[in-house]
Order: structure tokens, then C-alpha cells, then sequence
């Protein structure tokens, strides 16, 4: 992954960076972190990033937090991102938009910067966490590569064109019932930049302002294709982006498919194996006499199927100094293999008494983190002295007996799903306008052609070429005002010689000078 890092010019502007981590069965230790595999972006050439999960509360089990970190890398600049995280753990949402995060070449840390706080129903099985990341660059220092030959507002004025509405000849209506919109547009642009929305089956043309119909596609995405058509650019919302390219596949968009099919959206999934044991451990006499010499032992055996492996759990009681008698819970890892993954142990247990309120009072949930080097865990559940009869305080059980209900679960994350999927290889194309060469050939189609033409303009030894209103309006302020002074006129004259004419109308149509 770290050695695959791709450069890039310009800076990615709109583009952004989705990572998203799915962990299935879903289990946190409280003695450790789980990170996500290591990932990079083209947004960001050089920088390698991960996301960290952490318990906040590890006594009470109910919130943890996700970090973004970059990794270590000696050498490297500050960069500077927006970060957006959406979690979904178990059916409960959570999202958090931070923005300009600093990152140093060696940084690691933990706040509201970096991080989102996601509140969750512990449970001990079938929990389920994803998480998207998103961030791009808020500021980068790198080598912008500009498109030196199209000037940059023939997309900005044509862009201005659509969101005016300034001289438009066509309504399009998208989408059906309370969801329709309505937006202004021209046959001109239409044809030379999208040609297929002309074509569509319920349209009208017979009236002095035009109507097309689209009901079978959203607004949103309607309103996304004419903003490409207008302005040359796709603006990649990659939440929608499979709705977009089906816009595109139908409307023969060639050039919107390629700009959206940028990705950079790696992925990585955790699943999680169980091995679950339920047992109930009765300690007879166990109130009999408090300063009595007693002994209570457990003793239990798990393992994972086809794994070498096992983990011992064992409860007794034990003396300790200054608290008295006190019952232990142990957990113990033997395993003649070295190689084997780290494994979780999760447990709860409660005392069974006839009073709900005391039966839950006494209910404990921790976890143990085992691995090779780390074999042995240990817990003190309670006092004995907590559950004798004190003058003002009578924990009631049934008889001379104490019944605890285990309910213990191992925990081994697969390490052969834990990996990035789906990384972009794609070139990126970081042009100041990407889309601008695309649409000032288009637009070329209609200079000097009398299809969609509304207006002959005439040059000073009078000869009359075709023009479009809308464009030289958008394009050129002067002709703006003489257009909207004469409204009704089909014919526009000046005092341009032939050749300047054409050399003005070739850079509002195509944004390049008449020697390109």
C-alpha cells in the first residue's frame, strides 16, 4: 500500500477521499484498539492514513471514539484537511463534520480534531459498526497544472447562464408529483453539449417557449447533468454517484462518465469468529459462616474449532489484603503456536437472587485481551462481605447457596478480510477546468451555425453571420445590453471588421483566440 503512492498536480478542490471500515459481529477490548488497515490517496501523494477505534468508557462499555491518524513518515509536510465521519453501530447514527485538521509528519493524538464520539448498545454478540471517512485538503502547496489554451469563464459564464435563465427558449421539467422541478434551459446549449435531452419522447417544441418532460428521473440528478452540460464539470457527490452514472449512460454523457468515474473510496471489512459458552456455577454454602476457612473453585476449557489454542477460565475465591475475601475471575491463554491471532475475551455474569433490583445491581461486564506474549488476565468480581447481612444493608439469596450465571464469548478477528479493497488507480486529471477543453469543442459546434440560431449579427461592411442570444449574452456584457435593449430584434449590428467579428465570436464560443 505505502509504496503504491501516486502523485498528483493541482489540488483536488471538490474531489474527496471515502474510506469506509465495516466490522461485523462487531467487539472492542477495553485493554486495546483496533486499527484499520493503513490506506492512501491520490489527493494527497506521500501521506498514509488510518482510523483508530478506542473505548471512552471502559468500565460502563456504552461509548468509544474513532480517530483519523496519519502515519508516521519522517520528512513529510503539514497537510491540512476537512473531515467528515458517518458511524452507524447497530442501528444508532451518528455524524460529525470538523473542519482544517493539521496533520504533522509525526503526529498522533486524540481530540475533537480528529475524532467523533459514537455512543453504542453493548451487547455481547451481533453487534455491527461502519464507518465512512471522508476528507479532502483544505489548503495543499503543490504544482497546479492549468488548462493554458480555454479560458476559465467560458464555463463560469455559461454556468451563469443556466442559474439565470438569462434568454433561455426551453423548460425542463424533471422528476414526478412533489419532487418536480422546473429548470430554464437552451436548445443551443442542449444540442451541442447534450444532445440526447433534446431526443426524449415528451417533449414540445410548437410553442414560443419549449417544453421537455423527464419524469422518470430525479431533479437532483437532472440538475447535476445540466451543471455538467453548462459548465463543463461534474461535481462528484460520491454518496449518488451510481444515480449520476446512469444519467450519463443514458443521455450518452461520454465525457460526465469519465469525470465521475473517479473514485478514490478504498474499503476494508473485519469479520469477527465466536466461540460462546453459557454456564451457571452454584457455590453451596456459601453463607454459612463468613470467618470460616471456605474454598470455591471453577474451572472451564474453550477453544476455537481447528484452532491450536485454548483458553482456561477459572473463578475461586481468594483473600486479599485490606479488602478481605473477594471471588476472582481468571482468564489463561496457552497455545504452542506463536502465530496465532490476538483473541477477546469477553464475559458477564450475574448473582441470582428473588430481588430483580439486587440481581441487577450485581451484574458485571468486562473483556480480556489475550495474546501470545499477553496469557494471563485476572478480575476481582465482588467482596464476599458485600453479600453477608449487615445491619442495615441484607442482601437476601435463596438458602445457603450462591448462584452466578457466566455468559463468556471469544472473540478472533479474521485477518485475511482485514485489507483495503476497491483503492483508485486512476490517473487524476487536477485541471484548474477539467471539463473545459470537452465543452469548448462542443461549443464550437454552433459557431457560425444556424441550428438553434435566434439572431444574425452583422459585421461592418454589413454581412450577416448566425449567433445564439443566450451565449453572447452570458459571454460578453456589451452585447448583453444591446440584446436586452432590443429584444425583439432578429438582427444585431456593429462596427467590428469581418475579421475582429470572428475573432471575438471564436473566444465566446470556444473560450481560445481565431489562431488556436
Amino acid at each position: 500500500m505505502e509504496g503504491d503512492l501516486r502523485k498528483c498536480l493541482g489540488n483536488g478542490k471538490d474531489k474527496k477521499c471515502h474510506f469506509q471500515r465495516d466490522l461485523l459481529n462487531f467487539d472492542l477490548c477495553i485493554d486495546e484498539r483496533i486499527e484499520s488497515p493503513k490506506f492512501s490517496t491520490p489527493l494527497l501523494p506521500g501521506v498514509v492514513w488510518y482510523l483508530e477505534i478506542q473505548l471512552v468508557s471502559p468500565k460502563e462499555l456504552k461509548e468509544f471514539k474513532v480517530s483519523l491518524h496519519r502515519a508516521p513518515r519522517p520528512y513529510s509536510a503539514r497537510v491540512l484537511v476537512n473531515i467528515q465521519f458517518d458511524v452507524s453501530c447497530s442501528g444508532i447514527e451518528t455524524t460529525k463534520t470538523i473542519t482544517e485538521t493539521g496533520f504533522d509528519c509525526m503526529d498522533r493524538f486524540h481530540d475533537e480534531s480528529n475524532s467523533v464520539t459514537v455512543s453504542f448498545d453493548r451487547k455481547l454478540h451481533d453487534n455491527w459498526l461502519k464507518i465512512n471517512c471522508v476528507f479532502n485538503p483544505s489548503f495543499l502547496r503543490l504544482n497546479d497544472s492549468f488548462h493554458s489554451l480555454v479560458d476559465r469563464r467560458l464555463s463560469l459564464d455559461l454556468l451563469y447562464l443556466l442559474k439565470s435563465g438569462l434568454f433561455y427558449d426551453t423548460i425542463l421539467s424533471a422528476g414526478s408529483g412533489d419532487f418536480s422541478r422546473e429548470f430554464k434551459v437552451h436548445q443551443a446549449v442542449l444540442h451541442a453539449r447534450a444532445p440526447e435531452l433534446l431526443n426524449v419522447e415528451t417533449l414540445d417544441f410548437t410553442h414560443t417557449v419549449g417544453r421537455i418532460r423527464i419524469p422518470y428521473i430525479s431533479a437532483d440528478v437532472i440538475e447535476e447533468v445540466l451543471h455538467y452540460a453548462y459548465s463543463g464539470q461534474a461535481r462528484t457527490n460520491l454518496s449518488r454517484i451510481n444515480i449520476y452514472e446512469s444519467a450519463a449512460q443514458v443521455f450518452n454523457l461520454t465525457d460526465l462518465k469519465k469525470q465521475l468515474a473517479w473514485r478514490d473510496f478504498p474499503k476494508a471489512d473485519t469479520y469477527w469468529v465466536f466461540y460462546l459458552k453459557r454456564f451457571l456455577w452454584i457455590l453451596k454454602d456459601f453463607f454459612r459462616d463468613q470467618n470460616g476457612s471456605r474454598n470455591f473453585s471453577l474451572n472451564e476449557e474453550m477453544h476455537f474449532p481447528n484452532r491450536r489454542g485454548t483458553v482456561t477460565i477459572s473463578c475461586r475465591n481468594e483473600y486479599v489484603e485490606r479488602k478481605g475475601e473477594c471471588l476472582v475471575f481468571e482468564s489463561k491463554f496457552t497455545s504452542p503456536c506463536f502465530c496465532i491471532e490476538s483473541i477477546i475475551l469477553s464475559c458477564s455474569y450475574r448473582l441470582i437472587c428473588k430481588d430483580p433490583e439486587k440481581e441487577h445491581g450485581n451484574s458485571v461486564k468486562f473483556e480480556h485481551f489475550l495474546t501470545p506474549n499477553v496469557t494471563r488476565r485476572r478480575n476481582m468480581l465482588f467482596l464476599s462481605r458485600q453479600l453477608f447481612a449487615k445491619k442495615h444493608n441484607i442482601v437476601v439469596f435463596g438458602g445457603n447457596t450462591l448462584e452466578i450465571a457466566f455468559k463468556v464469548r471469544l472473540s478472533r478477528g479474521t485477518k485475511e478480510t482485514s485489507e483495503i479493497r476497491h483503492e483508485n488507480t486512476q490517473h487524476l486529471n487536477f485541471y484548474t477546468c477539467p471539463g473545459c477543453d470537452h465543452l469548448s469543442s462542443d461549443l464550437k459546434k454552433l459557431f457560425l451555425s444556424p441550428q438553434h440560431s435566434d439572431l444574425l449579427i452583422a459585421c461592418e461592411s454589413g454581412k450577416l453571420f448566425h449567433a445564439h442570444k443566450a451565449i453572447l449574452a452570458a459571454r460578453h456584457p456589451p452585447f448583453r445590453k444591446l440584446l436586452e435593449e432590443n429584444k425583439n430584434s432578429c438582427i444585431l449590428d456593429t462596427r467590428y471588421k469581418e475579421h475582429t467579428l470572428l475573432k471575438l465570436l471564436t473566444f465566446l464560443y470556444t473560450g481560445t483566440s481565431l489562431d488556436c
